[in-house]
């Protein structure tokens, strides 16, 4: 977005988009209906492999491992509550190699954090591995916090938006 727009959330973003799309559409008198389904159609068979090699922060296995280990309740996070995850810790990789591998994903969640209302992002880690302080160089503590969880077979590190 511009520096002079006011920054709004993706979701927003695309009500809006949709909003004026379906605008345009009824003006032309034109069945968008029937355009989305054979674009998808076609998307969908373009695009069947595409993106195997990726991620997606949401549906991350740390954040539901997370979630069944500390009883969510028990945790500063309720249902309802927008977590990310990391990708899986890797045993054959060394602790650095291992946190410069979530790197990626932890700057997207710095990035998006304030403005998607993202509540934290989970890092699930053998036990006894990482300590705080070694996450807290990837991100800027005044800030984003680190939060330690221990369950009985893994530690579970949260970064948290603070909000000024």
């Amino acid at each position: 977005m511009k520096v002079s727009e006011e920054q709004i959330s993706v979701g927003k973003q695309l009500a809006l988009f949709h909003q004026h799309l379906f605008q345009f559409a009824a003006a032309l008198e034109t069945n968008l209906f029937k355009y989305v389904g054979s674009t998808l159609a076609k998307n969908l068979q373009r695009d069947k492999n595409r993106f195997a090699l990726t991620s997606d922060p949401v549906t991350e296995k740390s954040v539901s491992h997370y979630c069944d280990a500390m009883n969510l309740e028990n945790t500063p996070f309720k249902q309802g509550f927008r977590l990310w995850g990391a990708k899986p810790w890797d045993n054959d990789q060394s602790i650095q190699e291992n946190l410069n591998r979530f790197n990626d994903s932890i700057q997207r969640f710095v990035k998006c954090a304030a403005i998607e209302g993202l509540d934290g992002f989970v890092l699930e880690t053998p036990k006894q591995t990482v300590e705080s302080h070694q996450i807290q160089l990837y991100i800027d503590e005044k800030t984003f916090s680190v939060m330690k969880e221990e369950s009985n077979k893994r530690d579970f590190f949260i970064i948290r938006y603070v909000e000024r």
